[in-house]
């Protein structure tokens, strides 16, 4: 089994890299006996899809921009399971994140569009707003049961936890708990 946890935040040990670190920590307590791993998006640099269409011939042909996301790609195509980390900036996941999942369009064909069907796919989300409803979170949860929905794959579960402050969600055990035991979903789900 191979589970990809892709961390989307610029702030390496921020809250919602703290929450995917938690969830690692869960998918490794579930004892999947493959591998499992965290990918930092936040800190590569990734180029927007050019709708060049290249990418259409064929399950096979890989994105023509050769940047930094070409490996996370291929661990996607290649993942039993997956779990996006995001903090909300201005109303829904990061642009780094965006990036990556308008990216992953490449991993489909014309005729193929079932190349991640059967995948299982969590998600975890920090936002500033004490306000749920107001923060954007709902649009990011939306983001990403539409894609899940696209792609033919199984929501597990999403985590939201709300914190301003600089690492402040370490002192949510809730939050921290809920992602720890999603990780451990994604693996016996």
């Amino acid at each position: 089994m191979s589970i990809v946890i892709y961390s989307s935040t610029p702030r390496v040990g921020g809250n919602s890299d703290i929450l995917a670190d938690a969830a690692l920590e869960g998918v490794r307590a579930a004892d999947s006996g493959g591998e499992a791993f965290k990918v930092s998006i936040g800190r590569l640099s990734i180029a927007p899809c050019t709708a060049c269409e290249s990418c259409m011939s064929s399950v096979e042909t890989e994105c023509t921009i050769h940047d930094d996301a070409i490996v996370p790609l291929r661990r996607l195509r290649s993942a039993d399971a997956v779990l996006f980390a995001s903090p909300i900036y201005t109303f829904t996941v990061s642009a780094q994140l965006k990036l990556l999942l308008d990216r992953a369009y490449s991993l489909f064909a014309t005729d193929r569009w079932d190349t991640l069907a059967g995948l299982r796919v969590g998600a975890v989300f920090t936002y500033g707003d004490e306000d749920r409803d107001t923060s954007g979170v709902r649009n990011a949860i939306s983001t990403v049961e539409d894609m899940t929905r696209f792609w033919g794959a199984t929501l597990v579960g999403v985590v939201e936890a709300s914190c301003s402050a600089r690492r402040e969600v370490l002192a949510n055990e809730a939050a921290l708990e809920a992602a720890r035991d999603l990780g451990r979903r994604l693996v016996t789900a």
